[in-house]
């Protein structure tokens, strides 16, 4: 398994957006179809904020990740990706080469909080609303 990554170009943002669909649809059962709608609408401004790179095994995307002044702002997985290892290659990369150093995480996402802790972050600070103002309860995570 040789992961390679690419810079996304504007022109890929809609397979993206299908991917994060599908993936938030799959990992993240608190959100209401109505929340992940409008997250949605959002991504181009997300992505356009990012150092945002699509992950590839051989012609295979696997997902895509956004970096920003050494947080990981988002990493999303292909759901037929999940559980394979890619995961932790790709966080492995970007801590070693956008020396990444925080991420947040939902607090009802349970499963990526256990990645992220199997990978070296520890939880730092907690906010009982995300940054939309929503009740859902973030999580931030340092690198140990």
């Amino acid at each position: 398994m040789s992961i390679i990554s690419h810079h996304v170009r504007t022109e890929d943002y809609d397979a993206l957006t299908i991917l994060w669909r599908e993936t938030v649809v799959t990992t993240h059962k608190f959100l209401k179809v109505a929340d992940i709608d409008q997250i949605q609408r959002m991504l181009p401004v997300y992505f356009d904020a990012v150092n945002l790179l699509t992950w590839f095994d051989g012609e295979k995307l696997i997902g895509f990740s956004g970096t920003k002044n050494y947080k990981l702002e988002m990493l999303f997985l292909d759901v037929r990706c999940l559980h394979q290892g890619y995961g932790s290659q790709i966080l492995e990369r970007l801590i070693n080469e956008d020396h990444i150093q925080t991420v947040d995480v939902n607090e009802q996402n349970p499963d990526a909080l256990a990645f992220y802790q199997h990978n070296g972050f520890h939880i730092a600070n907690r906010d009982a609303e995300d940054n939309q103002g929503r009740s859902f309860p973030i999580l931030h995570l340092k690198l140990t």
